[in-house]
């Protein structure tokens, strides 16, 4: 993955097989010497963002519908163009 990454500069493709096997792609936060966190206050910030994800999707499915404005278009939907 990490040869795949380098070759191709893109995410899109490491996010698409992270879905297509059933995962979720996560990017490591970047690190700064002089921000002065560490691997806790790095790992709370992610959790954060995977429970506002959480958030969102359950605030998107709470009607068991897809509306015209949260139904994506077909490209943007695979991560691929």
């Amino acid at each position: 993955m990490a040869h795949l990454m380098a070759l191709t500069k893109h995410p899109a493709i490491i996010k698409w097989l992270c879905r297509a096997s059933g995962g979720y792609f996560v990017r490591n936060p970047p690190q700064h010497a002089d921000d002065g966190k560490g691997l806790v206050p790095l790992t709370n910030e992610i959790l954060q963002q995977f429970a506002d994800l959480l958030g969102a999707i359950t605030d998107a499915t709470a009607d068991h519908r897809i509306s015209a404005k949260r139904k994506p278009n077909s490209s943007a939907s695979t991560g691929m163009n």
